[in-house]
Order: structure tokens, then C-alpha cells, then sequence
């Protein structure tokens, strides 16, 4: 006798990458999502970029001290340009890229001011599967549930 294995169960997001928000943001891969603070402070919603060049999913630092998001700790983190900073860090629950990521650790970036409130990382995407088709400008998030 074989075995049968189960199908896994998929929750697929397609964006479309050319609505207002991403016209605004060039087609880059953008979603809304809610991030909640695990320890003290309120939800925020707002743009976040796929960031597969980012190890962790980070919230804009100005957005989590105006939300009185309460740091947990601190981490070293690696920059793009190669310089080493410490930032902190958050527990938080993150919902609107999948049915919700619970109890994610995050750091602090500085993108506000290109009109995202987060960097979506690898360490979330790493539970998915990501397809950027530029061509057809979309692209598609599928997690398993």
C-alpha cells in the first residue's frame, strides 16, 4: 500500500501592482497591513513594501514611537551600505499580507518618508511564496494556512 499525503491548504493574495498606492510608489511590490503592538501601544495600518533584500520586517522608527509601540530589546542589524546600527525591536501581529503573522519580532527602519510604514522581510515571506511578474505589473503572495 502507498501513502496518501494531504494537499496543502494555500491562501493566495494577487495584487495588482498599478492601483493609487503603488502608482504613487513606482509598481513596487506594496500591501496594507496592520501591524499591533503585542506590549502597550495602538495598531497601525498603512503601505508596506516586499523588502526580499530585508532579513526582518521592520516599522518606520517615527510611526512606532507615535503609535507607543513599547521596545522589547535591541538587535544589530546590517544595512544595504554596510553599516552596522543597533535598533530596536517589537513583538507585534501582522495581518494583511496573510490571514495574520502572531507573535513577530521586528526592527526599525526609516521609510516613511517614501510613503510606506514598513518593510515586509524575508522572515515573513520565508513562510510563502512570492511571484513578482512585472510584465503584467502584479504580483502574487501565496501562504499556506
Amino acid at each position: 500500500m502507498g501513502s496518501v499525503t494531504s494537499p496543502i491548504e494555500i491562501t493566495r493574495h494577487t495584487y495588482a501592482v498599478n492601483n493609487e498606492i503603488r502608482e504613487a510608489l513606482s509598481h513596487r511590490p506594496v500591501v496594507s497591513v496592520t501591524i499591533r503592538p503585542l506590549k502597550g501601544g495602538f495598531a497601525v495600518n498603512g503601505p508596506a513594501l516586499i523588502d526580499t533584500g530585508a532579513t526582518m520586517t521592520a516599522i518606520d522608527s517615527r510611526i512606532a514611537q507615535t503609535y507607543g509601540f513599547s521596545v522589547s530589546g535591541t538587535i544589530s542589524v546590517l544595512t544595504a551600505d554596510g553599516i552596522e546600527n543597533t535598533s530596536p525591536i517589537y513583538e507585534v501581529e501582522l495581518s494583511g499580507i496573510a490571514e495574520y503573522f502572531e507573535n513577530l519580532v521586528i526592527s526599525t527602519c526609516n521609510v516613511f518618508d517614501q510613503g510606506i510604514i514598513a518593510l515586509i522581510g524575508t522572515d515573513v515571506l520565508a513562510s510563502g511564496k512570492l511571484v513578482y511578474d512585472g510584465a503584467n505589473q502584479e504580483f502574487t503572495l501565496d501562504f499556506p494556512t
